[in-house]
């Protein structure tokens, strides 16, 4: 493959949310005796280079490895789009495209992002399909994207679905990484308490086998 088909990718970690849901603060939680943040993070990492954590401009967050750049978001409450926006922007010209997930995305892999990299192709993004739901926050986009964000931030623009109905996306069904023997679902995020639960246990049954 060419550099342009298969880019060399950084890694954009979203954590400046509420966490009204959650009833506390995602990035802090513990997951298998780190983090939440930490652990996406780490996994991030190991398939992305470099990356960059995007979260609220007072928001407090564990302690990460010092090669992890942290921006803040410039502008408070304007949701994902502006820390989609502001981490896009500080990857810069180091790489061609990044992989874009949230802190809440714990089963996520390696070889998932690199997978989703490879097919990017001359879209500017790739992302999951799954049913009839979209996933933009699990997703690679081109730096570019960062933009096209800005420009519909200025216009006070807040919904993902509308930077999406601006550039070329190629969607991805589940079959797409099905060979990589995932035992847990990349694609899963964890909104309330029960979230939490739930995947604490399907990570600890999977743990144990």
């Amino acid at each position: 493959m060419t550099e342009l088909q298969r880019p060399h990718l950084a890694g954009v970690v979203l954590c400046g949310g509420d966490s009204e849901r959650m009833g506390r603060s995602k990035p802090l939680l513990d997951f298998g005796g780190e983090s939440l943040l930490r652990r996406v993070v780490r996994i991030v990492s190991q398939a992305a280079d470099p990356v960059v954590v995007s979260a609220a401009a007072d928001q407090d967050l564990p302690g990460l490895d010092p090669a992890v750049l942290v921006v803040r978001d410039s502008v408070p409450d304007r949701g994902p789009l502006q820390g989609l926006a502001e981490g896009l922007a500080a990857v810069g010209s180091r790489c061609h495209a990044a992989f874009v997930c949230t802190c809440d995305a714990p089963f996520t892999t390696p070889a998932y992002i690199r997978r989703l990299g490879e097919l990017l192709g001359r879209h500017d993004a790739v992302m999951p399909l799954s049913g009839d739901r979209r996933h933009p926050l699990s997703a690679v986009y081109r730096v570019g994207v960062a933009a096209q964000a800005g420009r519909l931030l200025e216009r006070d623009g807040r919904r993902m679905t509308e930077l999406l109905d601006m550039i070329d996306v190629r969607f991805v069904t589940p079959d797409a990484w099905g060979d990589l023997g995932l035992d847990l679902d990349p694609l899963r995020n964890l909104n309330t308490p029960e979230d939490y639960r739930q995947a604490l246990d399907e990570f600890r049954a999977a743990s144990s086998e």
